[in-house]
């Protein structure tokens, strides 16, 4: 497979996994599978009682051929009946290429600009993601409206809520850069021990973080909407 048939693969992939992130049930059945990791059809009937069994096995579908899903394996459920085992991948939204700064500077300009391209690209289906997470999050919200003030208060209260919005100086994101590349040295390494020690472990909690340079997006927005 050349470069060319390897990008256009995963192009390909990358237009199935936001096919799925912006349909509401695809994304509904990612997420349980983000939760629980393995899941047969008749567990996921049953977390989406509204929905036949014909139609979510077609979602389920859907997810594997954007390879969000795969089939793990069959297990015995009663007598000589199986049932496959659908388990998240492990690449279930990592399209992003891995290469090392060492091998970046050794690319031809056309190599890079294709590697650049791929990452642009990639950065689709991540926003797509967070966006329908946060949408669910505004969707909660709203249910919570009838809610006295004082009840709403006492729920985000609890230490699952963490929502944080903050707009950097250069010397604050300097800052950011520097005590976030500590967490991450210090965290990670801890994650991975748990995730080792307990794989199969439900996973009830999302956490989403971003820095966006707002004023280069603005900026080359205002510079499109004036060259059109």
């Amino acid at each position: 497979m050349t470069p060319e048939d390897s990008q256009g693969a995963g192009n390909s992939r990358m237009e199935k996994i936001l096919g799925c992130l912006q349909n509401p049930l695809d994304f509904e059945i990612m997420m349980y599978f983000i939760t629980y990791r393995e899941l047969t059809l008749s567990k996921l009937e049953e977390l989406i009682p509204h929905k036949s069994r014909p139609t979510v096995y077609r979602h389920i579908q859907n997810l594997l051929e954007a390879e969000i899903i795969i089939e793990a394996r069959e297990e015995k459920v009663r007598g000589h009946i199986l049932a496959k085992i659908y388990q998240l991948s492990t690449n279930a939204l990592n399209v992003l290429p891995r290469y090392t700064p060492e091998q970046i500077a050794k690319m031809s300009t056309k190599e890079k600009n294709r590697l650049y391209e791929t990452i642009r690209e990639a950065l689709y289906p991540t926003i797509s993601f967070m966006e329908n997470t946060l949408n669910r999050m505004f969707q909660y919200l709203q249910l919570l409206k009838p809610l006295p003030d004082i009840e709403l208060f006492e729920t985000f209260e609890h230490p699952d809520f963490h929502l944080n919005m903050n707009f950097f100086t250069d010397e604050q994101f300097q800052l950011f850069l520097q005590e976030f590349e500590k967490f991450v040295k210090g965290f990670i390494p801890k994650m991975m021990e748990l995730e080792q020690k307990n794989p199969e472990a439900e996973r009830p909690y999302i956490y989403l973080t971003g820095l966006l340079p707002i004023r280069k997006i603005i900026d080359r927005i205002m510079i499109e909407k004036q060259l059109g």
